[in-house]
């Protein structure tokens, strides 16, 4: 009998992370899979006495029977490896194949597409070219229509200022002006380059007519008649039309023209220049401004404000003269003239205030009581029984809120009236007094001479008994409290900056 060959073992190593893995896709209790199987520890299990050695025959063949399966499904998972190594190459294969159609196909569309591209672009060529055309012959078109536009707008301009039509003029003139703009980007065009040298020249001869009918009107070289007024106020229409510089130049120019007459009279050489001529300088004004208004109020735009204008380049020169005057004769100025000057300059600054401020107070007024009025009349309260889904009710509830937003818009024009109204109230204040502040110092002093002397006439006159024994005090004392009060209040009505500041310091010294 031959001995029994021994079995070759090789021992296979796996790594934690592998033997993880296996443990958890089949799990197993079986000592046999345990990679740490001990065969003498698995024995003694198996045979623990002497007794059990008679199962050896048993366990023998149940070892047998469990390997013999063991093979055969090794054995089995070969076999299935084999096969499905083959089908995975047989079904690559196919994929390669399909992946080879696909390209194939994806190649005949793009060589299709491109194919019908170069069709629709040879269909639309003639199209392309025909768009073309015609969107340049409507630019064209349109073109050659304002042209002719601006064309026929300069002619019937120069008609209309040779009859002297102003108010056609300047609606013609706002025309071509918006024209003109259209062909900015055409200005290099000889035809183009042509009408816009007629219309500067227009634009000249039209200014140096404007200049000289006004001229003609000051100067009263031409009858002020009842058309005067309208034929001036078209003439300011054209003016607007001319732009705002224009505009600007022209106001310049009217307040010069009116105050030329004022640099005439009050020449700083002559008599009339003097301090104490300065009433003559607002009587000057307000003889000028009634004129204005007799004569000019139905001229020119409200919003031009020309009164306004001419009353404070008015204001700039004579406070310019204001300040020769007093930087010449600061060394002999005199208290009493300086004081009365300053007087009446605050007195004719509240006068052109209130000129301003009344006009705008009594609007703001009207319209405010207006406003008011029309609230409460069309004010609608809601009846109880009314369906508030029906087309009724819906009606009123959007009429109430256009009721609510008309108030707030209205609030909202208040405040800014308001705010309007103390800027206009305000305007003139300081616009020409100002320039008296430095040469308060007179005033002060004159106060300090006279509070010295009221002090040693009180002392003199003092019986230093006292009238009243519950009171004691002295009657020199209420008519020196008097005097300083009266002084500070004549002092607030002359200025209340640096000078009010100065008597202040002045009363606690003699007090």
């Amino acid at each position: 009998m031959s001995e029994p060959k021994e079995i070759e073992t090789v021992k296979v190593d796996y790594t934690p992370e592998l033997r993880a893995a296996i443990s958890a896709i089949l799990p197993s209790s079986d000592p046999l899979d345990d990679p740490n199987f001990n065969s003498i520890e698995f024995i003694n299990q198996l045979f623990p006495t002497e007794q059990s050695l008679g199962n050896l025959d048993n366990a023998i063949n149940n070892l047998k029977v469990k390997i013999h399966r063991i093979d055969h499904d090794v054995i089995k998972s070969i076999r299935q490896q084999t096969y499905a190594g083959s089908k995975g190459k047989e079904d690559l294969d196919l994929a390669k194949g399909a992946i080879q159609e696909l390209f194939n196909k994806i190649n005949d569309i793009k060589r299709k597409a491109e194919q019908s591209e170069v069709m629709v672009q040879e269909i639309c060529r003639d199209i392309k070219s025909l768009d073309y055309a015609k969107r340049n012959l409507t630019t064209t078109i349109k073109a050659l229509k304002r042209l002719h536009m601006l064309v026929t707008g300069i002619e019937q301009l120069k008609v209309m200022v040779e009859k002297q039509q102003y108010r056609e003029v300047g609606n013609l003139l706002e025309a071509v002006t918006q024209l003109t703009t259209y062909f900015e980007e055409y200005k290099n065009v000889p035809k183009i380059a042509e009408q816009q040298k007629q219309i500067n020249e227009l634009k000249k001869s039209l200014r140096q007519k404007i200049y000289d009918h006004f001229t003609s009107v000051i100067d009263k070289k031409v009858q002020y008649t009842d058309k005067t007024p309208a034929q001036l106020n078209d003439i300011c229409f054209v003016i607007d039309a001319l732009g705002p510089t224009s505009r600007q130049e022209f106001v310049d120019w009217f307040c010069n023209k009116q105050l030329n007459e004022y640099n005439r009279l009050f020449r700083p050489e002559d008599e009339t220049a003097k301090l104490e001529q300065a009433e003559r300088r607002f009587t000057w004004i307000k003889k000028t401004l009634r004129t204005y208004d007799e004569n000019y109020t139905a001229v020119f735009p409200p919003s031009w404000r020309m009164d306004e204008k001419i009353t404070e380049e008015f204001c700039k020169r004579t406070r310019e003269q204001f300040v020769h005057i007093l930087e010449k004769t600061s060394a002999q100025l005199d208290h009493n003239v300086l004081i009365l000057t300053i007087q009446k300059t605050l007195e004719i600054e509240r006068q052109l205030n209130q000129r301003w401020a009344g006009s705008t107070v009594s609007a703001y007024n009207s319209e405010e009581s207006e406003a008011f009025s029309e609230e409460e009349v069309s004010e609608e309260e809601p009846e109880e029984n009314e369906n508030p889904h029906s087309a009724e009710a819906i009606k009123k509830r959007y009429k109430r809120f256009q009721k609510q937003k008309d108030k707030e818009r209205r609030r909202k024009e208040k405040e800014s009236k308001k705010a309007s109204e103390q800027t206009l109230e305000s305007k003139f204040k300081g616009k020409i007094s100002s320039c008296f502040d430095p040469y308060m110092h007179v005033y002060i002093a004159h106060e300090d001479k006279a509070m010295s002397d009221l002090i040693d006439r009180l002392l003199k006159e003092e019986s230093w008994s006292v009238e009243d024994e519950r009171t004691k005090i002295l009657r020199s004392c209420t008519d020196m409290i008097y005097y300083f009060k009266e002084s500070i209040t004549h002092c607030s009505q002359l200025s209340r900056n640096q000078a009010f500041f100065d008597l202040y310091k002045l009363s606690l010294i003699h007090i």
